[in-house]
């Protein structure tokens, strides 16, 4: 990570880290880069052909994103980049039109799941996936050089371009999932019709697009949290907090819910009887309705923090899969890198390569109603795909980050724990001070004691 750009692109609070100054200098630099320029041995210098065509420019609901969308696309309209205004759009909706649009790339105005005091941007490059960390380190050398060799910046002044009807394309594309979807009867227009969903997007980049496109696919839709205020943004809703939305599907009786975070790219699933579905499950049981279509290539992709009962049920059923580093950016890698077509996290970021780069909360709610309805089974089935190993997590907040593997003590204690047949993830945070554990094995008492013995050598030898 760099002094701007975190795990997730650039994040921080409005007014503090995130102001006007911040968005205009992001946008010269992203500009710049795709025009070809770079910073080199302190110098800036022209190294390539510059990349035709506009950026798309999404945002989400918080009060500040439209100051930090106009600050973004002045940055970009002044390199000579036209800024593409889609307005409120989820992430997977930028990803998307980048490609659909033969964009040079995307930006993102969002800080997803963060409360609505905060802000943030995330890029694209032109094939719709987030920049990687190469990319990443290019635009920040081209930020820091502009902002201390104002007079080197490569002014081409241009209007932002305002486009907003191009979230109709995002729909779509979406639709597309079930239009080419094999049934008895060829394409359905309605394949929902018979449907209550319920929806809870957090009042954020989904309020609009969701309720609205399940409609459009024929169900009838109960909504929580679609009347955002731009201060409601992830307030006691969305994917953080999904009871809300189960006891409303208690209440009217809905066949399932869908809650997603602040920009859409996260999906947490709640069956009719109001309860959360483990997003473990809900992984497994699309890698196995993506492999009966012959839609999975060489496997599945999970993370470090995926539970063991997910890599045996796959397995039973002859279904590799592949462990990446926590992150979407990890997860695309290691689809790329094992020729997988799907992979995702627990937490509910699911990424169905052939589709899209990234990952779209809407996207992977239709790919999940097709496998239910395919398998005529409600969604509380899922629940028991498979049994799940006792597992515990912990965060611990440090003083200093010394590298892991040179903890001599912590190692010893690992080696101890996974010869007694435990799986163990140290590692530490990307964005806060803290150091994240799990311990997962084949009794709770037995995960309990050696998460316990890891928290208290870690307390000692962090703090």
């Amino acid at each position: 990570m760099g002094e701007l750009f975190g795990t997730d692109g650039v994040r921080g609070r409005v007014g503090r880290e995130i102001r006007a100054e911040l968005g205009l200098g992001l946008g010269r630099a992203f500009g710049a880069y795709l025009q070809g320029w770079r910073v080199r041995e302190q110098e800036l210098i022209r190294e390539g052909e510059k990349i035709e065509g506009g950026v798309i420019l999404g945002m989400d609901t918080r009060k500040s994103s439209p100051f930090l969308l106009a600050s973004l696309g002045a940055g970009l309209a002044e390199v000579g980049v036209p800024p593409i205004v889609g307005g409120v759009l989820p992430t997977g909706g930028v990803s998307h039109l980048v490609r659909d649009q033969l964009a040079a790339g995307g930006g993102m105005v969002t800080a997803s799941h963060n409360p609505p005091e905060d802000n943030g941007v995330k890029f694209f490059n032109r094939e719709g996936r987030k920049l990687s960390v190469k990319e990443e380190e290019e635009v920040e050398a081209l930020y820091f050089y502009f902002r201390d060799h104002p007079a080197e910046v490569p002014v081409s002044p241009l209007s932002p371009r305002r486009q907003l009807e191009i979230g109709e394309g995002y729909l779509s594309f979406l639709k597309g999932v079930f239009r080419f979807a094999p049934t008895p009867l060829g394409p359905v227009l309605t394949p929902l019709k018979g449907w209550r969903i319920g929806v809870d997007p957090g009042n954020g980049a989904l309020s609009h697009w969701a309720p609205r496109l399940y409609r459009e696919l024929g169900a009838e839709v109960v909504e929580l949290n679609t009347t955002p205020t731009g201060e409601n943004i992830n307030r006691n809703g969305g994917a953080l907090y999904p009871e809300g939305l189960g006891q409303l599907i208690s209440k009217k009786g809905a066949n399932i819910g869908f809650c997603f975070d602040g920009d859409g790219d996260r999906l947490v699933v709640v069956d009719e009887r109001g309860e959360v579905v483990d997003g473990d499950k809900v992984l497994g049981g699309l890698a196995l309705f993506l492999a009966r279509h012959n839609q999975l290539g060489g496997g599945a992709v999970a993370t470090i923090l995926s539970n063991l009962g997910l890599e045996k049920f796959l397995e039973n059923h002859q279904i590799p899969l592949y462990r990446s580093k926590v992150g979407d950016r990890e997860v695309v890698a290691e689809l790329e890198k094992r020729g997988a077509k799907f992979g995702g996290e627990q937490s509910g970021h699911l990424i169905f390569i052939d589709y899209l780069p990234t990952g779209d909360g809407l996207l992977s709610s239709l790919f999940l109603l097709r496998f239910l309805i395919e398998e005529g089974i409600p969604a509380s089935r899922l629940h028991s795909l498979f049994p799940t190993y006792p597992q515990l997590q912990r965060s611990i907040p440090v003083h200093r980050k010394p590298p892991l593997e040179q903890i001599g003590p912590l190692q010893e204690l690992l080696r101890e724990i996974e010869k007694g047949g435990y799986r163990v993830v140290v590692r530490y945070s990307g964005t806060e001070p803290k150091v994240r554990l799990l311990v997962e094995g084949p009794t709770l008492d037995g995960v309990e004691e050696r998460i316990w013995k890891l928290e208290t050598l870690l307390r000692r030898e962090l703090q």
